[in-house]
């Protein structure tokens, strides 16, 4: 993911850099200047030594996150069993979709999804649309094998079970990590009959949200003006 969204995350990060180095709003047509010559310009994710954007990444997908699995449609449930029946992967978390697939590629999040988090050989826990679930209720061998699956599927190097656990039956590794399409980005400018693209984040409404996110961007927009300039961007 980082790979892929790295380019994007730094030339959208030099747009905001930049109106803040300028002292001023840049015009629509001088945002996406700057956003493609940052695009174009991005180094390699392994040589940038910002890991707090790690952090401003964690801190805005936590906000679209909760709101979308605080809505009055979900609800969570924690199944438990007598015995150990689940493995635990590599990805802490399994996204199952309503058609019973695993994809870890977008849509993600769609309404009907359900999210399996497996907190231990004995624990399940679900957000969940569905009705007939019921807090604390016995954790079944069918749901615990669907809560495998994703495992196995969303795993990136290996999965873990108890030892005195034996391999769930008919359960599969695939040859391989799951794979994340590139994303395509777009933007264009203003033409009088469409807004231009605004390359920026989303504001971030909880405030003690914004005021974590505040002090990493604060921390890490001094250092950038010592060390180096996202993007390079050229004079508007």
């Amino acid at each position: 993911m980082g790979e892929h969204l790295f380019p994007p995350l730094w030339a959208t990060e030099a747009v905001d850099w930049g109106e803040e180095r300028y002292g001023r709003p840049l015009t629509p047509e001088q945002r996406l200047q700057v956003f493609h010559a940052a695009l174009r310009g991005s180094p390699p994710s392994s040589v940038i030594t910002d890991r707090r954007m790690a952090l401003r990444s964690a801190i805005r997908g936590f906000e679209r996150v909760r709101s979308f699995l605080g809505t009055e449609e979900r609800h969570w449930v924690l199944l438990r069993s007598d015995r150990p029946l689940l493995v635990v992967g590599d990805s802490g978390v399994v996204l199952r979709r309503r058609d019973g697939t695993y994809g870890i590629t977008p849509p993600r999040l769609s309404a009907g999804s359900q999210l399996l988090v497996p907190l231990s050989p004995q624990h399940l826990l679900i957000s969940t649309t569905r009705s007939h679930y019921r807090h604390e209720a016995a954790l079944t061998a069918k749901l615990a094998a669907k809560a495998n699956t994703g495992a196995a599927h969303w795993c990136q190097e290996a999965v873990y079970r108890l030892p005195s656990m034996p391999w769930p039956a008919r359960l599969r590794i695939p040859d391989s990590a799951p794979h994340i399409k590139a994303p395509v980005v777009l933007a264009r400018a203003d033409d009088g009959a469409h807004p231009a693209t605004k390359p920026r984040h989303p504001d971030v409404q909880d405030p003690e949200l914004r005021s974590i996110l505040e002090q990493f961007t604060e921390t890490i927009t001094a250092a950038a003006g010592e060390n180096s300039e996202p993007g390079k961007p050229a004079e508007p």
